[in-house]
C-alpha cells in the first residue's frame, strides 16, 4: 500500500465516521421522547465530540492535505480549493451559528421543560441540516 493509498484510505473512512455520527446524533434528537429524552442526547453528543466527531474532522483534513502531497494534486485545483473552502465554512457556521442556536435552545428547555418534546425536535434538524451541508461539502471532491 502506497502512502496516497493510505491517506485516501483514513480519508474516505474519516468522512464515513463523522457523516455517520453526525447522521446517528441528528436522528436519536427525532425519536420520540418516551424513548430518549434531549438530556440523553446531549450527553451522547458531548461524548462523541472528542471520541469520534474531532478525530474524524482531523482524519478528514490530515489525509486531504496528505493526498494532495502524496498525489499529482495541487492546491490551486477549483475542487481542492471549494473543499478546504466549504470545510472553513463548516468550522464558521457551526461556531457561530449551530452553536448560538443550541444555546438558545438549551435556554429554552431549562425554562420550559414541557418543550422537551419539540427541542428535540428542532435540535435534531439543526443537527442533521449541519450534516447534510457537511455531506454536500464532499461531493465537490474527485480522484481523478
Amino acid at each position: 500500500m502506497t502512502r496516497y493509498e493510505l491517506f485516501l484510505a483514513i480519508h474516505i473512512v474519516s468522512v464515513i465516521l463523522w457523516l455517520g455520527a453526525g447522521t446517528v446524533l441528528g436522528l436519536a434528537t427525532l425519536a420520540p421522547s418516551s424513548v430518549l429524552e434531549v438530556s440523553q442526547v446531549a450527553a451522547f453528543g458531548r461524548w462523541l465530540g472528542p471520541r469520534v466527531f474531532l478525530p474524524a474532522w482531523l482524519g478528514v483534513l490530515g489525509a486531504g492535505i496528505g493526498l494532495v502531497e502524496e498525489g499529482s494534486w495541487t492546491f490551486g485545483r477549483l475542487w481542492i480549493k471549494l473543499g478546504l473552502t466549504a470545510f472553513a465554512l463548516s468550522i464558521l457556521v457551526n461556531v457561530t451559528v449551530r452553536r448560538a442556536a443550541l444555546f438558545r435552545l438549551r435556554r429554552v428547555l431549562r425554562d420550559s421543560p414541557a418543550d422537551s418534546a419539540a427541542g428535540g425536535a428542532v435540535l435534531g434538524l439543526v443537527a442533521l441540516g449541519g450534516f447534510v451541508a457537511a455531506a454536500s461539502d464532499r461531493t465537490t471532491e474527485r480522484t481523478a
